[in-house]
């Protein structure tokens, strides 16, 4: 398979030494590798677990009368 579209990220340095981590206790993949599992995987199954900076109470949408940013959502 022939790639040919270049996309670029900005990471932390944090971010850069914990994928420089995984990557030598992985060696038989690479970083394009890695993003392309990653990414690929992630548009099969769109979750994410966000954990808060700050611990604040949990505010549902109902409370925030269905609104996320200033947008209507579906409660």
């Amino acid at each position: 398979m022939a790639f040919q579209k270049t996309r670029t990220a900005r990471f932390s340095e944090r971010e850069l030494e914990r994928i420089e981590q995984f990557l030598k206790q992985n060696p038989f993949l690479d970083f394009s590798t890695l993003v392309r599992v990653a990414v690929s995987s992630f548009i099969e199954n769109p979750s994410l677990v966000v954990k808060p900076l700050t611990q604040k109470k949990p505010v549902s949408l109902k409370e925030k009368g269905g609104k996320v940013n200033g947008v209507h959502r579906t409660l």
